[in-house]
């Protein structure tokens, strides 16, 4: 019999039959890909060894006849068969009967032989590492679920709830509180500590920074939110799930998220603010048309959640703090976003009140100062009336954002928890600028969101551990929005995880270790794709030649500055790396092709000046004049957009294959009512709906925001 659990999936790769084993000995997991078997085999309750690869061709030799014929020669022979089919047939049959198929027999450390036994075939038949996971022996259940690997680990959790109980590694009155910060589209420039503008005011954040760590060169992910928030909450590349830009969500159910890592050890967990990674990738419909309700925050290990970016949030508690029935429940709330995010994070650790000892962790993500732009008071009329509006509204809404933090930081000292709260402040991009600018400011950073170079993944990176970390510290090595995860895991007395990308910073900020936490850091994006090793920083725009800079000052990105010529060898081991890198991801490889995204990616490149363009960079802290906005404000998406004698003429892309074209102008700015007139000629009449839709300042692209109408006939 199996000691254990079983089970029959069927996912993208087809159908799985998988088990775990409590016992002593193991239990088979077997599927079906490309008509190929492939398989794992589970050894002692040390968690399972895996073999799951994603080309299914690199186990099976040339003709397909064989399945990894015996593997650990002699007598411990695994997946025999002839056929891939019949085995498969049998194998499932067996597990459903309850019986181990394959069963490792004699002690642990005869398993442990034939686990080297096997890992030596593997690496006679030159199987990536990836494909394959190894986990120490451990008698600690926590240890062997986390090695159970990202699409099963939920599962046997829960399958396994009370068999074990879990072994700490820390008292449970020293685990931390933790609290991470998402700022939205916030820029470098914009934390007075930086020291870059003194019109920006965050005394609140200064402050966090004077008691702990300022990371000078703090990255994320990608220059786009979701990825990079698929990446902080993982603590895992997003590209290892397939999670590569904005169109690629939602976050898979099958990932690990800080929460489900921190709730063996006690924690309960908290989502307040936006999240888009639980919006689905189907096209042509309003986002909040596209929110799986399967892959909402309480399905990724949130107890207690306020989702949502403004006027709108799904909620388990009111504000007061109260539990609604049947939550998710819709609460709507016209004030300004981060206000209401804030007093939800208030209401949140309000509720911890009653278990003062038991650890919480709280992912607060705050919508700012992402568009749409606000004027929040008292904010807005302490900011410099000399400013363009934008800047103006983006130091308002982070002066906003300054303010709650204070809030939260002085709830934290009334609840006597200040000290015992390890406290993330993090941007999850650069700004954008141009005619998408948000107000925010990378400087003296060179590009902007939707790019990799430091304008675009550098961002405001603050954290503070009162009487375990250093206050009042600047650490000038690279770090990454990948190392929360790592951090709070370890604060939390959990075992080094190596599914994870990130480290554990503590020891660095410390002192503890001097050398560099990460020898790289890798992005792609798209046509991008980016590998930094201090102090070169290497950057591939799709079939272009890659280009090379010294990162080690901010002018070191310009065009002028590009060093690929002059440092060959340096290209030749970055590109390696960075290939080597790519080649374990979803998709696998480095993008070379020349789609409409990639054009777009060349000309903010071409406009920051990083390439030789049509045009240099735009002034970063002024709204571009009209001749340099897209067409007289309006822009482009999904086509190209152009001006003819008789209007704008917009075309769409043909990469953009189900995507709809449409034209959006973000900068008007008038009053009610207001009447729409359209002037049209469409190349095919009559061949669907089209529709005009608007925000104001009290609701943002509802369902009564919207005028549809039929494209006319005939030729014109």
């Amino acid at each position: 019999h199996i000691d254990g659990v079983f089970r029959t999936v069927r996912g993208p790769e087809g159908r799985i039959i998988e088990g775990f084993s409590t016992g002593g000995y193991g239990a088979a997991r077997l599927g079906l890909r490309h008509h190929q078997l492939f398989g794992a085999v589970s050894m002692l309750s040390a968690g399972p060894l895996q073999l799951d690869s994603g080309d299914a061709v690199r186990l099976v030799p040339e003709g397909g006849e064989q399945v990894l014929l015996d593997v650990y020669g002699g007598d411990q022979q695994y997946f025999e068969a002839q056929s891939p089919w019949r085995i498969a047939e049998m194998e499932a049959g067996s597990l459903r009967e309850g019986r181990v198929v394959r069963q490792i027999v004699g002690d642990r450390d005869e398993t442990l032989k034939h686990n080297q036994n096997f890992h030596r075939h593997l690496d006679s038949l030159q199987i990536p590492h990836e494909f394959r996971q190894l986990p120490a022996v451990s008698q600690n259940l926590n240890a062997v679920l986390n090695s159970l690997g990202e699409d099963n680990w939920k599962f046997y959790r829960r399958a396994l709830t009370g068999l074990v109980p879990p072994t700490l590694t820390v008292e449970p009155s020293q685990r931390p509180n933790i609290l991470v910060i998402f700022s939205d589209d916030h820029g470098w420039a914009d934390l007075g500590v930086q020291g870059v503008d003194a019109d920006v005011r965050t005394p609140h954040l200064d402050q966090l920074a004077r008691d702990g760590v300022r990371f000078e060169r703090g990255y994320v992910t990608a220059p786009q939110c979701v990825p990079s928030r698929a990446a902080l909450l993982t603590g895992r590349y997003q590209q290892r799930f397939g999670v590569e830009d904005n169109n690629r969500g939602p976050l898979p159910l099958s990932e690990l998220t800080i929460a489900e890592r921190l709730r063996p050890q006690g924690y309960v967990s908290g989502w307040v603010g936006k999240s888009h990674l639980d919006i689905g990738a189907a096209k042509g419909l309003e986002k909040s048309q596209r929110i799986l309700a399967d892959h909402m925050p309480q399905h990724q290990g949130f107890d207690e959640y306020f989702r949502g970016e403004q006027r709108q949030y799904y909620a388990s508690h009111d504000l007061l703090g109260r539990p609604l029935p049947n939550a998710p429940q819709v609460i709507t709330d016209n004030r300004f976003r981060v206000v209401v995010q804030t007093e939800a994070a208030l209401s949140f650790l309000d509720r911890r009140a009653s278990e003062p000892e038991r650890p919480w962790f709280l992912y607060l993500a705050l919508y700012a100062p992402h568009v749409p732009l606000e004027s929040p008071e008292p904010w807005f009329s302490e900011t410099p009336e000399h400013l363009p509006l934008q800047r103006r509204q983006a130091l308002a809404m982070i002066a906003a954002m300054d303010e709650g933090v204070g809030r939260i930081r002085e709830k934290l000292r009334e609840q006597g928890a200040d000290r015992r709260t390890l406290i993330f402040f993090i941007g999850d991009n650069g700004a954008p600028l141009g005619t998408a600018w948000d107000g925010s400011l990378n400087e003296p950073l060179a590009g902007q969101k939707g790019m990799l170079s430091e304008g675009g993944v550098r961002t405001p990176f603050v954290a503070a551990w009162p009487g375990r970390w250093p206050a009042g510290a600047v650490y000038s090595q690279p770090v990454s929005s990948l190392d929360v995860a790592a951090t709070a895991a370890a604060a939390a007395g959990l075992r080094p995880d190596p599914q994870l990308d990130g480290v554990d910073l503590t020891p660095y900020v410390t002192g503890q270790r001097r050398d560099a936490p990460h020898e790289r850091l890798f992005w792609r994006w798209g046509s991008q794709s980016a590998v930094l090793e201090m102090p070169w920083k290497l950057i591939r725009l799709g079939n272009r030649p890659p280009l090379l800079f010294d990162v080690s000052t901010p002018a070191g990105e310009h065009r002028q500055r590009n060093l690929a010529t002059e440092q060959p060898e340096v290209v030749s081991r970055l590109d390696r790396r960075l290939r080597e890198w790519a080649a374990q991801l979803q998709p696998a490889g480095l993008s070379e092709d020349a789609s409409a995204f990639s054009r777009r990616h060349e000309e903010l490149f071409g406009e920051h000046e990083l390439i030789a363009g049509e045009r240099g960079a735009m002034p970063s802290a002024v709204p571009p004049r009209e001749d340099e906005a897209a067409i007289q404000g309006w822009i482009g998406r999904n086509g190209v957009l152009t001006k003819t004698e008789s209007g704008l003429l917009l075309e769409p892309e043909s990469e953009a294959a189900g995507a709809r074209a449409f034209l959006t102008n973000s900068r008007l700015d008038i009053p009610g009512p207001v009447t729409v007139v359209l002037r049209i000629r469409a190349v095919a009449g009559g061949t669907g709906p089209g529709r005009i839709t608007w925000r104001t300042r009290e609701a943002s692209f509802a369902e009564h925001q919207v005028s549809e109408f039929r494209w006319p006939e005939g030729e014109e």
